[in-house]
């Protein structure tokens, strides 16, 4: 078998960079605020589903598809910043929900504002018609190498990691 030094190659290479790239850059626009993306990716999915149905750390272990010891720790670092707080459940008192404070709320518009930023720059010089070309290049490269194609909703274009878990009450949602 040959090596593989083709274009596919150069394309993988070439996606990896990005992601590389994408989470530093937006690694560092958090560090003002004293959060990693996954503390982030959290704290969204605390923002748009808290409020309609009471989040545990089973629920986020199953969205995020992390274990239970690193959502742990997660959770143990975002209470140390007092950023969540974690109650017993008014449905079941074997468990502890999980929602966000004061605190949390008063950065949550500058999370939304650093996460925009970061995607107006990685789109910079890009036209819409190439954006909508681009979400279905990447949307058919992630079929065809996603394993579980239950997942695969998770990543589709116009959706953030979490959007499929929360439709619950939100009609409101579309695409890109």
């Amino acid at each position: 078998m040959e090596l593989q030094t083709s274009k596919e190659n150069e394309i993988a290479k070439l996606l990896r960079t990005l992601h590389i790239s994408m989470h530093r850059n937006f690694n560092n626009s958090l560090e003002e605020m004293n959060l990693t993306i996954a503390q982030s990716e959290i704290l969204f999915f605390l923002f748009r589903c808290s409020e309609q149905q009471e989040i545990n750390q089973k629920d986020i272990e199953r969205i995020t598809h992390l274990t239970n010891p690193t959502v742990s720790g997660l959770l143990q670092r975002l209470e140390d910043k007092e950023l969540i707080i974690r109650k017993v459940s008014k449905k079941d008192g074997r468990y502890r929900t999980i929602e966000v404070t004061e605190k949390a709320l008063e950065i949550k518009q500058k999370m939304e504002k650093r996460g925009a930023e970061a995607n107006e720059k990685l789109l910079e010089g890009i036209s819409e018609e190439e954006q909508k070309e681009l979400k279905r290049m990447i949307t058919i490269m992630i079929s065809n190498v996603c394993v579980d194609k239950e997942k695969l909703e998770q990543f589709a274009p116009g959706h953030g990691i979490f959007r499929e878990h929360c439709r619950m009450q939100d009609t409101n949602e579309v695409d890109g």
